[in-house]
């Protein structure tokens, strides 16, 4: 079978015998990224825009840029696929399966794509594929690295969420900034550890002050999620443990409110 390197001009339906040839031949050989870009002019109202070579660079969340490998350019139509999108995704329609040349927006619209979670998981299955063909592994390090790095986070965020948790102290304070003596015990003890830790240190600096729309499990839903996640974990093991007793006993220390509600 003829493996066509232009994306646009794949069959529509690619079985798993078409797959495994497509993954062989690798990823450098449908990028297609030399810098001509001719087909891939587009006109907005008065001015002319086109494919730049800038958009097959990526800037990771440490800091690290790298190519995207998974980005391919179809010379024949203009527009850029998704190699991962275009052998295992389902959906038909998606503009990135179909073709891609919003030139205006393709910064925004590509790091989303790359950032969103159907993304990543069709990399973590070409990853599975990838293990019985001799592929470029490069972006499964990339992926690994990536997956190590929030991993490293989250048992930080984890640890003091159940340290504040188990001494009954207040998580929030009367706002969110980093840097300030009022953000509370959750970002206080964070900032604490992060003098002593050079990697919470660097997350902080990277991810301390981004915007509502950034992952960085700094924020107050996720510490919400964690408090919630325990407390049901916590809930459970009761639960199994007055169901295996044969006596128990219960003592409820509260705390009324203001209504003399407890």
């Amino acid at each position: 079978m003829r493996i066509e390197q232009d994306p646009a001009l794949w069959p529509p339906k690619i079985t798993d015998y078409m797959r495994q040839d497509y993954l062989k031949k690798g990823l450098d050989y449908f990028q297609n990224n030399d810098g001509k870009f001719e087909a891939s002019i587009r006109k907005y109202q008065k001015q002319n825009r086109s494919l730049s070579v800038k958009l097959f660079e990526s800037r990771q969340s440490n800091g690290e840029s790298y190519v995207r490998k998974w980005l391919m350019y179809s010379q024949s139509n203009g527009s850029v696929y998704c190699f991962v999108y275009k052998l295992f995704c389902s959906e038909e329609n998606n503009v990135f399966t179909t073709g891609f040349s919003d030139w205006k927006r393709a910064q925004g619209k590509v790091k989303s794509h790359e950032n969103s979670v159907e993304h990543r998981k069709h990399l973590l299955t070409w990853k599975t594929y990838s293990k019985c063909s001799k592929i470029d592994v490069e972006v499964t390090k990339l992926l690994n690295k990536e997956i190590d790095y929030w991993k490293n986070v989250f048992r930080r965020i984890v640890e003091v969420v159940k340290f504040i948790a188990e001494r009954g102290l207040a998580f929030r304070g009367e706002h969110e900034i980093f840097g300030s003596p009022h953000n509370g015990n959750y970002l206080g003890i964070l900032e604490l550890i992060s003098k002593f830790d050079p990697f919470l240190r660097q997350h902080l600096e990277n991810f301390g002050q981004k915007g509502k729309c950034s992952v960085s499990y700094l924020s107050k839903t996720i510490c919400d999620e964690l408090i919630g996640c325990m407390g049901t974990k916590i809930y459970n093991k009761i639960i199994t443990e007055i169901k295996e007793a044969k006596y128990y006993s219960i003592i409820v220390d509260s705390t009324p409110d203001l209504s003399d509600v407890d």
